[in-house]
C-alpha cells in the first residue's frame, strides 16, 4: 500500500516512488508490500464480493464462484483464478510475486501470489481480473441452465 514517508512507521518499506497522491505536500511516498489483511481488504473492496471459510482457508466469491483463496498454504500466500492470458501477463509483470500453480489447474490460470513480493496496485488489478473471470463464468453457467430445455 502507498504510505506517506512522514508517518512514523516505515516497516516493509521499499525505496521512495513518485507521489501517487499528487497532494503537493512535499513528502515522498513509499511503496508498502501487501499483508494478508491488505489482501482481504482489496478483495472485499470489489463489488459484490463475499468472504467464506473453507478447509481453514479464506475464500473470496462473487455470484457464488470462488476467485481467490487466502492462506494457501499459509497466510503469506494466496491463489487467484485468472485466465491463462491474464496469468501470463501478471507472471511477466511481477515474476517474484506471481507463479502458476503446478499441474492442470495452473495451466487453466490458477496462480500463486506471494504477498510479500507484490505491490498493492498490481494485486488489485489481478484480483479484479480474477473476479471478472469468475463473474463471467457464473453468468454463462446460469444462462445455459435457463436455456436448456426440460426433457421428460
Amino acid at each position: 500500500m502507498l504510505k506517506c514517508s512522514r508517518s512514523s512507521s516505515k516497516s516493509r518499506v521499499q525505496p521512495s516512488v513518485t507521489c501517487a497522491f499528487k497532494r503537493g505536500c512535499g513528502a515522498d511516498y513509499v511503496e508498502m508490500l501487501v499483508t494478508s489483511e491488505d489482501f482481504r481488504a482489496l478483495a472485499l473492496s470489489l463489488p459484490n464480493v463475499q468472504a467464506a471459510t473453507s478447509l481453514g482457508n479464506e475464500e473470496f466469491r462473487v455470484a457464488g464462484a470462488t476467485f481467490a483463496t487466502l492462506g494457501s498454504p499459509d497466510v503469506t500466500r494466496a491463489v487467484i483464478k485468472l485466465s491463462p492470458q491474464d496469468q501470463a501477463q501478471f507472471v511477466a509483470l511481477a515474476p517474484n510475486a506471481f507463479s502458476a500453480v503446478p499441474g492442470g489447474s495452473g495451466a487453466r490460470g490458477s496462480t500463486r501470489v506471494r504477498l510479500a513480493a507484490v505491490e498493492a496496485p498490481i494485486l488489485r488489478r489481478a484480483l479484479a481480473a480474477a473476479c471478472r473471470k469468475a463473474l463471467a463464468g457464473s453468468q454463462l453457467e446460469s444462462r445455459s441452465t435457463r436455456a436448456s430445455p426440460v426433457r421428460g
